[in-house]
């Protein structure tokens, strides 16, 4: 990505947050992947630690954001106004 197309899609991405700040509690941006450290546990209990991500770097996390709605349906209308075509997963908070 060029450095023109780079600050199209920061733009892309601040007008978003503008027309969602009502609703956007918090948020924030990852590191890359390559800054991971990943648990794992065996069946048996043995606690392996890893340099890396979870998965694949093209599943990995980038970042966050917590938002405030009383219906589904609004964070699922909010999640498809996101400006590029990536994986968006809703979860409510426990």
């Amino acid at each position: 990505m060029s450095g023109d197309e780079q600050d199209r899609a920061f733009d892309q991405i601040d007008c978003w947050f503008a027309r969602h700040a009502d609703r956007i509690r918090h948020s924030r941006h990852l590191k890359s992947v390559v800054t991971a450290t990943t648990l794992r546990r065996s069946d048996g209990g043995k606690v392996r630690l890893a340099d890396g991500p979870f998965g694949s770097e093209s599943t990995a996390i980038s970042g966050y954001i917590e938002i405030e709605v009383t219906r589904l349906e609004e964070a699922v209308e909010m999640a498809r106004s996101w400006p590029f075509d990536t994986l968006v997963e809703i979860r409510a908070i426990a």
